[in-house]
């Protein structure tokens, strides 16, 4: 009889960044700041690259491993992790637009890939405009 062992995935963030990040979160919400410290960790970390195709300068990461480094940065600061995402909910759509065969947005993946961070310029009023551009079909 033999045993199986099931590999636990590996975290791209570091228990020691979150920590740090954690200690830092009272702060900027206290202060209503931007989190200059925690976006310069992350930046030389390699997370804003995160999803970006590996052929564009990223990490080539798919949504499920995206997720999970999300909910861990959302559970240590989750101002930062809401932030972050606004950059990241593009640069994701980006990499699964290439993964299908659709290369309109390469251009954001080759910008992100170069160290850009894209800025989610929408507010309150407009956020179902994304739904619009849907290359989801709906089907009985």
């Amino acid at each position: 009889m033999s045993t199986a062992t099931i590999a636990r995935p590996t975290h791209f963030l570091d228990e020691a960044m979150l920590l740090r990040f954690r200690e830092r979160a009272p702060g900027y919400d206290r202060e209503n700041s931007f989190f200059h410290e925690d976006f310069e960790e992350l930046r030389n970390a390699g997370y804003l690259k995160f999803a970006v195709p590996k052929h564009h300068g990223g990490s080539g990461r798919n949504l499920v491993e995206y997720q999970r480094e999300l909910v861990r940065l959302a559970s240590f600061a989750p101002a930062t992790a809401l932030a972050t995402n606004m950059h990241m909910m593009w640069v994701g759509l980006a990499g699964d637009l290439e993964r299908s065969g659709d290369h309109s947005f390469d251009w954001l993946s080759k910008e992100a890939g170069a160290g850009d961070v894209i800025a989610n310029g929408h507010g309150e009023r407009g956020n179902d405009l994304n739904g619009f551009i849907s290359t989801v079909k709906a089907t009985k």
